[in-house]
Order: structure tokens, then C-alpha cells, then sequence
């Protein structure tokens, strides 16, 4: 009896922890915004960092929340507090941490967008896909804002690929690097160990020094990121 009380109050208590964890909002700049959400795997909950900006046209929303529980409220948070719709959203990559809102997005009406070798990915696990590509290396504007995507090469994924914003000097690396409160490289499922050093070494002396960097795991902000990612690697 004793074992079973301890066992339901453990499993009570992980469960309102696990509720209890709420998106946060990070403010880069009035317009660049990060937002942090968990999503729990083997009872330990993963925190995973997207972005959005604000533009005189819309707001464009970078990568997913962990949890689909979150969706509405991050979309009626948004939409509310910007008094702007959501037009845009864009995954970096084919992990759930990029893929997770697409069908929620399309629900909305809001533009999805991947590029092809994220389609080609997530077509042959029958994961979301996006309604539109975009090319890994390129350059747009989207209202008022400009957005610089680069592809340094094969890392956490074959496809993944970072998005440069020059107007607050930021580099949004998603998976691609590991910031110092995380020790373990994830998703290596897919990745390609033996080409992520080079790669990253390209996206150091692509943007050598960026005022923040922004990380999928981990705190949001990772400026040690590029050397305890090499770390990582040489494990």
C-alpha cells in the first residue's frame, strides 16, 4: 500500500509539473522575439526555442513548439498582443522541433514553407510537410524586415539550415549548435557526424560574431555555442 501511495503521488506531482511548464517570451528587439516551450520525452521535459518577428505586413514564425496542447494559445497570444495575423511560418529542419506546427499552420491559413531537401525528408517518414519551398541559400524580405537563410553544410540533419537577421546582427542555428547547458547532441538519427565539423567551421567564418545566437535546446541564448558544439562533437 505504502509503494502505491508513493507511486501515485510521484505520478500526480509529474503531471502537474509537466502542466505547470508555460511558454515563455523572450524580446530580442520590438520586433524579434524568442519563444520557449517543452516538450517531455522519458519523463524529462526538453526545452525547445522558436522565433518570431514582427513586420508591418505580418508576423513570421520560425520552428514549433514541443507540445500541440500549446499551439491555440501561442497563436491567440500572438495574434493578440501584435494585433497582426501570423502569414508566415518557415522549419529549419525535418525534426520535430521544425515540422510540429505545419498542419496546424495550414489549418490557420497561414503560408508554410521548407525547403526541398526538408520535403524530401519528411515525404519518405510520412511526416508534415509544407505547401511551399524555399531555397536553402537566399535572401528575402518580408515587409519591412530582411532575412539572409544559409546552408553551411550536412550537421545535425542533411538539411538543415540557419536564418541570418541583420537588422539585430542574430543568428538563429537551431539544431545546428549546442548551447553550454546542453552536453549531448540530439537527433543523431540524422545527422552526419563526419561532416558537422566542417560544416560548422563554414557557418563560423560565414558569421564569426553575431550579438546572439539562438539555439533550439538549451537557453535560448548560446554565445559559447560554436565552441561547445566542437566539444560535443569530439566526444
Amino acid at each position: 500500500m505504502k509503494n502505491l501511495l508513493v507511486f501515485f503521488l510521484f505520478t500526480v506531482c509529474s503531471s502537474l509539473f509537466s502542466q505547470s511548464r508555460e511558454i515563455q517570451y523572450h524580446a530580442l528587439s520590438e520586433s524579434y522575439f524568442v519563444f520557449s516551450s517543452y516538450k517531455n520525452i522519458k519523463r524529462s521535459d526538453l526545452l525547445i526555442n522558436g522565433m518570431y518577428v514582427v513586420t508591418n505586413e505580418g508576423i513570421m514564425v520560425v520552428n514549433s513548439l514541443g507540445n500541440s496542447a500549446d499551439f491555440e494559445t501561442f497563436y491567440q497570444y500572438v495574434t493578440t498582443k501584435h494585433q497582426k495575423p501570423i502569414t508566415h511560418f518557415i522549419t529549419t529542419t525535418s525534426d520535430i522541433e521544425g515540422i510540429n506546427m505545419i498542419d496546424f499552420f495550414k489549418s490557420k491559413g497561414v503560408k508554410t514553407y521548407s525547403t526541398r531537401e526538408t520535403d524530401q525528408i519528411s515525404k519518405a517518414k510520412g511526416l508534415s510537410r509544407a505547401a511551399y519551398f524555399i531555397d536553402k541559400e537566399t535572401s528575402f524580405r518580408f515587409g519591412n524586415e530582411i532575412f539572409k537563410l544559409y546552408y553551411p553544410g550536412p550537421g545535425a540533419s542533411k538539411s538543415n539550415f540557419v536564418i541570418w537577421f541583420p537588422h539585430i546582427n542574430t543568428l538563429y542555428a537551431g539544431c545546428f549548435l549546442q548551447g553550454s547547458g546542453t552536453q549531448r547532441l540530439f537527433h543523431l538519427a540524422d545527422a552526419d557526424v563526419s561532416a558537422w565539423k566542417g560544416s560548422l567551421l563554414a557557418l563560423k567564418d560565414h558569421y564569426p560574431s553575431p550579438k546572439h545566437i539562438i539555439v533550439t535546446h538549451g537557453h535560448y541564448q548560446a554565445s559559447d555555442a560554436y565552441n561547445n558544439t566542437l566539444q560535443l562533437l569530439r566526444k
